[in-house]
């Protein structure tokens, strides 16, 4: 278990400076898309493509256009056990890359608990979202049946994780969504679903 979470936050650092490889600066309208780069590396035209779907952003953002409501739909897996995840967060552009807001998800299953915090969203680059941010894990202890109806146990906790957004107009996207949270003092919860997302 422990090399698998040493793999993902890896693969978690690696994503920005692989971006320009994976191609995703290309996720832009027809519209809004960077011209191409004559002779160049393909930073270039990464940064060309930044420009031009951050001027987007720009004036978004000067239209207020600055809230993202989120609804996460899903499963948990911890230690072995899982269960159906629901979640909600809002989210506030804070600069062309970066949205902050509150999340909160209720587990129920195997695993009943309850997480909440705060999150803070970086677009590694457009479309591609890194999560990171401190929460609270309240889940029930199991008594001797091996069932979860014993006393809440709250535990801090650091929420990681990457997301995509597709678009799908009038400003709704959809996409999936992997997290990885590592709770005090030695536990790891898996998180994967679909976030279905509201932009105005």
């Amino acid at each position: 278990m422990r090399r698998h979470t040493l793999l993902l936050l890896g693969l978690l650092a690696a994503l920005p400076l692989a971006a320009p490889l994976l191609g995703c600066a290309t996720r832009l309208p027809v519209e809004a898309a960077a011209p191409p780069v004559a002779s160049g590396s393909a930073s270039e035209a990464s940064e060309a493509a930044y420009a031009a779907r951050y001027a987007r952003v720009a004036e978004a953002m000067e239209e207020e256009e600055r809230h993202h409501a989120n609804v996460f739909l899903g499963y948990t897996w911890e230690r072995g056990e899982g269960g159906a995840t629901i979640g909600l967060d809002y989210l506030r552009r804070i600069d062309r890359r970066l949205q902050v807001g509150p999340f909160v998800d209720v587990v129920a299953g195997d695993v009943d608990a309850l997480a909440f915090g705060v999150i803070l969203l970086y677009e590694a680059c457009p479309g591609l979202f890194l999560a990171a941010g401190p929460g609270v894990d309240l889940s029930r202890e199991e008594d001797h049946d091996g069932h979860g109806h014993g006393d809440l146990e709250a535990a801090a906790l650091f929420r990681l994780g990457v997301s995509y957004e597709a678009e799908l107009g009038r400003g709704w996207t959809i996409g999936p969504a992997f997290f990885l949270d590592l709770i005090a003092p030695k536990k790891q919860a898996y998180v994967l679903g679909l976030n279905v997302a509201k932009n105005w």
